[in-house]
């Protein structure tokens, strides 16, 4: 685990580059499907107009995602946006939500895996299929059977005129 101080490198506008195996984030690999490779991370570390640190940055990752549409394992890459504030307290960060992503944080040391494990996980994407609904391995309805549709509102109509002529 790669630890860092966020404040201590905003205070020189700071970098930081490099790869983190994937083994090494406590939830990530579950998601991915994968426990080797590495993701890539490169964050850049200031402060903001308000004397926060602010954090911004790219993170990727190698994944074998399920197309929930086909049922097929892909590889594919999962890619974050990093763009948050850290803060002292969850009321600062219930203040600033709106406009930033927080993360709370005190001023002792803090890892990678921490400050991007969140990020990566939320930009997993739910459709990995690039052919969507033209996916030659989509499963297929019956040639010959006839699709019913469910229509509950059919007879609403008649309900309704036989209400009012009662």
């Amino acid at each position: 685990m790669v630890a860092l101080v966020p404040r201590e490198l905003a205070r020189s506008n700071r970098i930081w580059q490099g790869k983190i195996p994937i083994a090494s984030f406590s939830r990530l690999h579950e998601v991915l499907g994968k426990q080797d490779g590495d993701v890539r991370v490169r964050l850049e570390f200031s402060y903001d107009e308000n004397g926060r640190v602010r954090i911004i940055g790219q993170v990727a990752a190698p994944a074998e995602l399920t197309c929930y549409t086909c049922m097929k394992t892909m590889d594919t890459n999962v890619t974050a946006e990093i763009d948050m504030c850290v803060v002292d307290s969850e009321r600062e960060a219930r203040e600033i939500f709106a406009d930033f992503d927080a993360v709370v944080l005190h001023d002792g040391p803090t890892t990678i895996e921490e400050l991007v494990e969140d990020d990566i996980l939320l930009s997993v994407p739910t459709n990995v299929c690039a052919h969507g609904e033209s996916c030659t391995n989509r499963p297929q309805s019956f040639v010959g059977s006839p699709e019913k549709k469910y229509r509950p509102f059919q007879q609403i109509g008649q309900v309704v005129k036989v209400a009012e002529e009662s």
